[in-house]
């Protein structure tokens, strides 16, 4: 396997198969030459295509611009990172964090990409089963075969890492498990790993395991986990096959003899070398144990690119470092996957990928135990295996051997074998000769189906009918060898979605979302839904007029558009263009339709082809469309569109960014464009970008604030950069919210949207900016340039990559499309009260609170809530009754407090007179001011305030008032209490507030500006 750094991501795009990114991707020709269309006559994709499609928008998306490659191992360090950010929200004085709960919606029905899967051998009845996906985490259900319909239940001790790859159960200990972390086989929208996490409760609760994550010994080792095996030794031996993140002789096969506390690599590191660069390295695919305890382990050289078998004997030293023993049949491969035969120490079988990406072969053999020879016998598939109604190769993989390969034997009959790739083959005489088992899509004869791309096949303990396959649809499930399938996917939500869209009515539970793989699904009721999938393929952007909701689209690669008429009862595929990019981006007008009546003439905004913007119009009423596409001949043929964004508040403008395009000989810089006249004849304006976005940047979002039409938010999702920029001149200056890996993580950014501060579709201003992320939602109610107070977003979410975010004005709720944990919804606001500020600061025996609020209607009151640091719950502490005025200040002392408690956090929760309710952002009170002369000086244009400590002792203060050439305006002496001066009179310009107690040596200076 050959692969190299990208220098400063100069991308040749040649026929010629290559390797990107060290240890982070692999695919073959990302140029490819011609383009294959992706999309067939019957509307399914061709899945090699489609694969490399999205490897080629992803890597563009996140490459490190710096680097020249994906560095996944920057995602563990922002882990950290935003708990760093959090904890200072959380213990700073004064800071606020937003408070967003996010709701699951589904689906309960479709799973998605799923490797890992055990049965619990703690239940006989095999009813209690695990499974990982791999961003969706682990989770647990106990009538996987009496359910009807199955229930699974998300373990909600994981949450730091998502990307679950492999479970595995101590044979001895059965209430011990681990689970393994990072998706290591070279598609580029893997998730790296945190390392491995533990059970020790049968799967109830886990934990990360110390030395394998952040700051751990070995954290360099466990990037990616391919698979976990505890011997049945006396030392419960834990082998984990890693592929690490960075060179230097890390990651191989690793060992534990402690449970987890520490590890020794015992195959896939070489010393003597000296140098990083020519350190030989394994990742490891594989470990097998056979009858009589052999291991066997399948390796590739990250110098090579070779795969190679290996053995250890069975006995005292079993698994040790030296005794592993070359056993490759002659050839050349790559990923092997191994099946040892459960009765038979002797016979092995060996499913390999060739020189190429394709099944290179399929052997066995009947010595494995010999020592050291071992004869393969060639026993390759021969039958042409039917994909969508057409046999015409033998190969099963259709060209994706290392990334969907894996093999099973009969537990009771060593001659029936399953080989998995997109579909599964199988065998009953040892090879011999081989037969299709299942059918990814229609037109195989009476094959049963089973969602493409096979990852793992596991036997139910003690049967030998009955075995569940796991794929990119989730969990599939026999009762009868093969025979029939059926689905097991019941609330197992992991679903990877790319796109939403709301239904524009307040409190409708009307959505769309695009999935990895799953097609365009429904969503229709409250809470968690069963969905339904209108349309298939792999789920592009979807729109619902926020006019006209009868009108709606769904997509898939490229801009393959489904319209409906009839408010998503049925669609009608109309046609698309595959030069586009493979989740092409795009924009709904919907201030170019009609309502009531069916549109004739709306639009619809996307990228086309390099250096093209194209503009559909839609008729709604004949459901048939038309393109036009225009060239953009300020850019390059490096470009394509890569966000777009109708501005709401100007006819017939609309936004696009250009990024590297898909097929590029090179990288370039980002451009960002409006199209004047986007309805007609185009005029495309370039708007200058800030000079820190340079060659290799990726423009993934852009939003126009609604109301003002020259605030523009933009977002990049690369690794290494400034990822939130502002500008509130039409682009003429621009200012970046995003430190770079100091406020924000240093992950890729996909979408960012402006908050409405008020409530209705129309109103303007911005209460603030949620952002799509890596590591889940981040949002902020103040933008401050590069001091943005950035807040994770995440409660009942997790650390999931989020792909899209939509905000339906009627009623404030967002919509956010997870890519593992399917779809979420939260309500930002449901009153339209805003508050202008919330503060507090401690007194000797209690804490004061104060908050100033404007368009209260409607209001009832507040209720004060209390937490202690460290408490996940808030409970109610008071009430303070409206004022009945629109604007207006209150304010709260909690007599109540715990004052050996160091942190008090509060929250309102304004309560409106039909119910509804509206919490605050949290306010965090330490205890450690108490005490204080002055505690802060604030100024106004009439006024300067101050606020009084409550340094014990002080009856009266002198307070004097000077210029900046240091005339004194006023001085007198006051109570020591808060204070507010009148300086309305005063000329604009720089003062000096200075406070001295009278009978103490406290004094405070404070500059104020008026």
């Amino acid at each position: 396997m050959k692969r190299f750094l990208l220098p400063l991501f100069i991308i040749s795009l040649t026929a010629v198969a290559v390797f990107f990114a060290p240890k982070l991707f692999r695919a073959e020709s990302l140029a490819g030459g011609n383009e294959k269309p992706l999309v067939k006559q019957d509307g399914e994709e061709d899945e090699q295509e489609e694969l490399l499609a999205r490897a080629r928008q992803e890597f563009l998306m996140t490459v490190d611009p710096q680097l020249g490659y994906v560095p996944t191992e920057k995602l563990p360090k922002g882990e950290v990172r935003a708990s760093e950010i959090m904890a200072g929200l959380n213990s700073s004085n004064g800071s606020i964090i937003s408070a967003v709960t996010w709701s699951e919606r589904g689906p309960n029905n479709i799973g998605g990409r799923t490797r890992g899967f055990i049965f619990d051998q703690n239940d006989a009845t095999g009813n209690t089963a695990l499974a990982g996906g791999v961003g969706g985490g682990i989770w647990r259900t106990t009538n996987f075969k009496t359910g009807s319909p199955v229930t699974w239940t998300r373990i909600t001790s994981i949450s730091q890492n998502l990307a679950i790859t492999s479970i595995a159960q101590d044979p001895q200990t059965l209430n011990t498990m681990y689970a393994g972390t990072g998706e290591g086989f070279g598609n580029i929208d893997a998730i790296r790993g945190l390392g491995v996490y533990k059970s020790t409760d049968a799967g109830l609760t886990w934990s990360l395991l110390a030395s394998t994550t952040t700051g751990g010994a070995n954290v360099n080792d466990f990037s990616y986990v391919q698979k976990i095996l505890v011997y049945n030794n006396a030392a419960h031996d834990v082998y984990v096959a890693c592929r690490s993140a960075v060179f230097c002789n890390n990651g191989g096969l690793l060992r534990s003899s402690n449970g987890g506390t520490s590890w020794t690599t015992v195959l896939g590191t070489y010393s003597g070398c000296g140098n990083c660069t020519c350190a030989t390295d394994f990742k490891i695919f594989d470990i097998e144990r056979s009858f009589s305890g052999d291991l066997w382990v399948s390796s590739v050289t990250e110098s090579s690119g070779l795969g190679k078998i290996w053995k250890s004997n069975a006995g005292a030293t079993v698994g040790n470092a030296g005794t592993w023993v070359d056993k490759t049949p002659t050839g050349t491969w790559q990923r092997i996957e191994l099946a040892c035969s459960p009765s038979n120490n002797n016979r092995i079988y060996a499913l390999l990928q060739g020189a190429s990406s394709a099944v290179g072969g399929i052997r066995r053999t009947d010595d494995g135990a010999a020592t050291p020879a071992t004869s393969w016998t060639t026993i390759n598939n021969g039958t042409n295996w039917c994909d969508q109604g057409s046999a015409t190769s033998t190969d099963f993989s259709r060209g994706q051997a290392w990334y969907d390969l894996t093999m099973a034997i009969k537990p009771n009959d060593d001659n029936t074998v399953f080989v998995g790739g997109v579909d599964v083959m199988g065998t009953t005489n040892a090879g011999a000769s081989w037969a299709q088992i299942t059918q990814w899509a229609s037109g195989c004869a009476a094959l049963p189906y089973v969602h493409a791309d096979i990852h793992s096949l596991v036997y139910l303990p003690g049967s030998s009918t009955e075995f569940v396959i796991v794929c990119d649809g989730g969990i599939f499930y026999t009762s009868n060898g093969g025979t029939s399938f059926v689905d097991k996917n019941n609330n197992y939500n992991v679903t990877q979605y790319y796109s939403c869209a709301m239904h524009p009515s307040s409190g409708s539970n009307y959505m769309l979302a695009g999935a990895q793989d799953n097609g365009t699904h429904k969503f229709t009721a409250a809470g968690v839904n069963t969905v339904t999938t209108p349309t298939g393929g792999d789920g592009g952007f979807c729109e619902i007029d926020q006019k006209n909701p009868l009108q709606q689209l769904t997509n898939y690669t490229g801009t393959n558009l489904n319209m409906s008429n009839n408010g998503g009862t049925s669609f009608t595929y109309n046609g698309g263009f595959t030069t586009d990019r493979f989740i092409n981006p795009g924009d709904y007008d919907t201030a170019s339709s009609t309502s009531p009546g069916l549109s004739t003439g709306a639009f619809y905004y996307c990228g086309g082809a390099t250096r093209a913007f194209r503009r559909v119009t839609l008729n709604f009423s004949a459901l048939t469309l038309s393109s036009s596409s225009f060239t953009v001949t300020a850019s390059t043929t490096n470009h394509s569109v890569s966000a777009v964004k109708v501005d709401p508040n100007t006819a017939n403008r609309v936004w696009f960014g250009m990024s590297t395009a898909n097929g590029a000989a090179a990288s370039v810089a980002p451009q960002l464009f409006y199209a004047s006249s986007a309805n007609g004849t185009p005029t495309f304006n370039q708007v200058t970008l800030p000079a820190a976005i340079t060659t290799g940047q990726y423009i993934s979002s852009i939003d126009v604030e609604r109301g003002n039409a020259s605030h523009i938010l933009i977002t990049l999702s690369n690794y290494g950069i400034a990822s939130v920029y502002e500008s509130t001149d039409l682009g003429a200056n621009w200012t970046s919210l995003d430190n770079n890996g100091v406020n924000l993580p240093d992950v890729p950014v996909r979408w960012g949207v402006f908050i409405q501060s008020g409530w209705g579709q129309l109103t303007a201003a911005v209460g603030g900016v949620l952002l799509a992320t890596e590591l889940g939602v981040w949002g902020t109610s103040t933008v401050s340039g590069t001091t943005t107070p950035w807040a994770q977003n995440n409660t009942n979410m997790g650390n999931v990559r989020v792909d899209m975010l939509k905000i339906r004005g009627s009623d404030r709720m967002v919509a956010a499309a997870t890519h593992g944990r399917g779809l979420f919804t939260a309500q930002l606001s449901i009153v339209p009260i805003n508050y202008v500020w919330f503060k507090g600061y401690p007194q000797d025996n209690n804490n004061r609170l104060g908050w100033k609020v404007t368009n209260s209607v409607n209001n009832r009151g507040f209720e004060v809530e209390r937490k202690y640091e460290g408490e996940a719950n808030f409970s109610n502490i008071g009430f303070v009754p409206a004022s009945g005025n629109i604007t207006a200040e209150y304010s709260f002392t909690d007599q109540n407090l715990n004052l050996s408690k160091q942190v008090a956090v509060y929250r309102l929760k304004q309560v409106d007179l039909d119910g509804k309710f509206k919490y605050s952002d949290q306010l965090p009170i330490r205890r450690s001011q108490l005490g204080k002369f002055i505690y802060f000086v604030s100024a106004s244009d009439k006024s300067v305030f101050v606020r009084a400590g409550s340094k014990q002792g002080i009856q009266n203060v002198i307070v004097s008032i000077y210029d900046a050439q240091g005339r004194v305006l006023k001085s007198g002496t006051y109570k020591y209490e808060d204070m507010t001066f009148d300086i309305s009179g005063y000329t604009r310009g720089v003062y000096f507030i200075k406070i001295r107690s009278t009978n103490s040596s406290d004094e405070s200076v404070t500059k104020f500006a008026r």
